[in-house]
């Protein structure tokens, strides 16, 4: 029946627990009202434990909603011994529903002992019959089609006169055409039209050039007539919003991509048919090239296809690196290398081809110095550290590893992400290369066993703000090696290292006193020649209580004390890479009258032009 029942666990019990999540739950007994298993844990008064666990199963008569055929009468019996009566809210008492009507419905019954039981259900009626529809009786060429003008979105399957199911139904005679179609219900339908034969309809057809974006598609028709009658009548719909009349047209479209175009003709009897093809138009790549710098005489450069296309591939490279001085400067490679043997100014062109045919190219002018600005610190003995900001692990956008690329592997590390320095990349910084930002907070990197007996150092570095306490460089965890200045100095006169005090330090390649130099709020190239051996343990922290803040591009240490000519060298191939020296390009020959304007670049920080005018200090001229 339908009354609760009332499990009981027994009363020798000092405790109980039921597994209903109920915490109240803890009496001897427990009355439920659905089925399920049901179980206690109980306690003695020894304090032991134990459980058991009972099955509760009341009568399932839910009532789930139906969909029926319209037409047709929903029937729902109750097969239940033990219920005395039924009251269905149709009006119904016995235990069978009927209903050919939809809606909402509710019954109530009761069992022998009084207790009820209550549903709530829905019948749905299915509208296939209701919706169905061929269309009006129509007048049609033969070869034209029928298909469903209603009720089409239900249906799952169609019946034909001559026994086909597929959507639409070709006529060629005149009469009555019937489909009988099912939807998901199993619902089925019927319906009839008359179609009138007045003529025979055209057979249509075209093709279509396919070209790259930027020239014309020129579309044939192909269409004929299976009778003696002409075509008049011709419609392109070319699937951008544009229409022509021509018969055999041509059409620019502005963007690639594939367009739907449809083609409608129509003969003397006013018989017309439609044909739909996919056209496609190929983009064309976008042709861009890039090349390592400083270049220089004698030593390779990496030339870098950056080239793009929207969609489809670039499939072929076809570079030519104008050097008049070789018979070979070509090469269809996507990323080759060329070597130049005489210091000048050369252009670059690469021509990309996509795999459609469609072609873009693209000229670079490239100057080639002399060997010496291709040096690497790798080329002095003694280098023990070489970080450059763009050999980096990321935790997303944050350092998880700088790595040293000198070959001694002393990478610098940090695990915990809070204090992770921040990697910024921007075209605005240093010439396109990125930097490391430390927050001045908690950021810093530290060296797996340090690095000891330092002699030379350089750096690539900028402080935020110029004066925020100590702000250290380097940081060693037994001595204060490179601890800085309290305000606007980078050194400190009672901590910093007299090896780094009474050693010689350079910014920008001029003798400062190392005392002297202050926080850079703009980057420099800082060179520090100790009188004895230094260490560093972390970067951009000492003892975990002071942190720089602000950016660092390169570092690289030496355990030997790097002569004037070896220091000029370093500090050249930082300043080659970092900010490359002024190169206005090629010689400008002006095809017009109108102005010309000389860009120098915007990385620089002062400008004087040659044409005595003392106001010519920007970055360009007109």
């Amino acid at each position: 029946g339908f009354c609760d029942t009332t499990i009981h666990a027994g009363v020798r019990f000092t405790n109980y627990v039921w597994n209903t999540g109920n915490v109240e739950d803890t009496l001897e007994y427990l009355t439920v009202s659905s089925s399920g298993n049901y179980s206690v844990t109980v306690t003695d008064i020894f304090g032991f434990t134990s459980t058991d666990s009972i099955n509760v199963t009341f009568p399932n008569l839910a009532i789930s909603d139906s969909t029926i055929c319209f037409g047709d009468t929903m029937v729902h019996t109750v097969n239940q011994s033990g219920i005395n009566s039924f009251v269905w809210s149709n009006g119904d008492t016995g235990n069978v529903f009927k209903s050919n009507i939809g809606g909402q419905f509710s019954v109530i019954m009761t069992d022998n002992f009084g207790c009820t039981f209550k549903d709530t259900f829905f019948v749905f009626i299915d509208s296939l019959k209701l919706q169905l529809s061929l269309g009006n009786d129509t007048t049609l060429c033969s070869g034209n089609y029928i298909a469903l003008w209603q009720g089409a979105s239900q249906t799952i399957s169609y019946l034909w006169p001559d026994g086909s199911t597929g959507t639409i139904y070709t006529v060629d005679t005149t009469g009555a055409y019937w489909v009988i179609v099912t939807d998901s219900f199993g619902c089925t339908a019927t319906d009839t039209i008359t179609v009138t034969i007045q003529g025979t309809a055209p057979i249509a057809g075209f093709t279509a050039t396919a070209v790259c974006l930027g020239n014309n598609t020129i579309f044939t028709d192909t269409s004929s007539t299976p009778d003696s009658a002409n075509i008049i009548n011709w419609l392109w719909n070319f699937g951008d919003g544009s229409v022509s009349t021509i018969q055999n047209p041509v059409h620019l479209y502005d963007s690639a991509g594939n367009y739907s175009v449809t083609l409608t003709v129509t003969t003397d009897s006013g018989c017309s048919a439609s044909i739909s093809k996919n056209v496609t138009v190929y983009p064309l790549p976008t042709a861009s090239l890039s090349f390592t710098e400083p270049a220089c005489a004698n030593n390779p450069v990496t030339f870098t296809d950056n080239s793009i296309i929207p969609f489809g591939t670039i499939s072929s490279w076809q570079w030519n690196f104008g050097d008049i001085y070789s018979n070979s400067d070509t090469s269809s490679l996507q990323n080759p290398s060329y070597t130049y043997t005489s210091i000048g100014e050369y252009y670059v062109k690469l021509t990309v081809t996509s795999s459609a045919g469609c072609a873009d190219s693209v000229v670079s002018f490239v100057k080639i110095f002399t060997d010496s600005a291709c040096f690497l610190p790798l080329q002095i003995a003694g280098l023990k550290l070489w970080l450059s900001s763009d050999s980096v692990a990321l935790h997303s956008d944050t350092v998880q590893t700088w790595y040293d690329i000198s070959g001694n592997n002393n990478n610098a590390f940090q695990t915990d992400t809070s204090k992770q320095p921040f990697w910024f990349n921007s075209s605005s910084v240093l010439n396109n290369n990125p930097v490391i930002r430390f927050d001045g907070i908690n950021d810093f990197l530290q060296f797996t066993s340090g690095i000891s007996n330092i002699r030379t150092a350089f750096f690539i570095v900028k402080h935020s703000t110029g004066n925020q306490g100590v702000s250290p460089l380097l940081g060693d965890i037994s001595t204060y090696d490179w601890y800085s200045g309290y305000s606007t100095t980078l050194f400190n006169s009672d901590y910093t290292s007299p090896y780094i005090q009474q050693g010689s330090c350079f910014v920008n390649s001029q003798s400062v006193n190392p005392m002297a130099i202050l926080k850079p709020m703009e980057y420099i190239i800082l060179s520090v020649i100790t009188t004895g051996n230094v260490n560093a343990s972390n970067i951009a922290n000492d003892r975990n209580s002071s942190f720089w803040m602000g950016d660092f591009a390169e570092i690289i240490l030496y355990d030997t004390v790097l002569s004037n000519s070896e220091r000029i060298q370093v500090e050249n191939y930082l300043r080659y890479k970092y900010s490359p020296p002024v190169n206005l390009g090629p010689d400008i020959v002006a095809n017009g009258f109108c102005d010309t304007t000389i860009h120098a670049g915007v990385r620089f920080t002062n400008y004087v032009w040659n044409t005595g005018n003392v106001e010519d200090t920007l970055e360009y001229l007109t």
